[in-house]
This record gives structure tokens, C-alpha cells and sequence, in this order.
């Protein structure tokens, strides 16, 4: 996975967790379920793609979504961002 991660373009790709290197122009919504973040990535069938917690910053870093609160110190709650292509 890294080998690979080393040949993408790190405009756009980002991994996201320790299975998933994703293309971030590909990603139209943002979903947080309680702690967890997922990322719904455009593809054949609709795939919600885990965000890893060691890996939550670094996303949101890329996705100027600072906004976000650390999954840690928030209570329990469901919420969608939808994003523009």
C-alpha cells in the first residue's frame, strides 16, 4: 500500500485509512455517525468509505473542513456535508 501511495499525486489522493487511498475529488459527501467519519465516494455502486481515526486530521486538513469537531470530544450525533463538484 505504500509503494503505491508513493506513486499517486498528493494533491489528490489521501489515505484515509490503513485499507484506503481515495481520490478526494471523487468524494460528494461527508458523513459523521457519532465518532466515525465516512467518506461517500463516486463510483459504479454508491461506497461510504471509512475514515481512520489516526487519519481524521490529516482529512479534514485536505478538505479545509476544520470546522469539524475532534470525534473525541463530541457527543453523540449524525450530520452529512454534501460538497460541489
Amino acid at each position: 500500500m505504500s509503494d503505491l501511495e508513493s506513486t499517486l499525486s498528493i494533491d489528490s489522493f489521501v489515505r484515509v485509512h490503513r485499507s484506503f487511498i481515495v481520490n478526494l475529488d471523487e468524494v460528494y459527501e461527508i458523513e459523521r455517525k457519532n465518532k466515525d467519519i465516512l467518506l461517500k465516494v463516486h463510483t459504479n455502486k454508491p461506497v461510504a468509505i471509512p475514515v481512520g481515526r489516526n487519519q481524521q486530521m490529516q482529512v479534514k486538513q485536505h478538505l479545509n473542513l476544520s470546522w469539524i469537531a475532534d470525534p473525541l470530544t463530541r457527543k453523540e450525533q449524525t450530520s452529512s456535508l454534501f460538497l460541489s463538484q
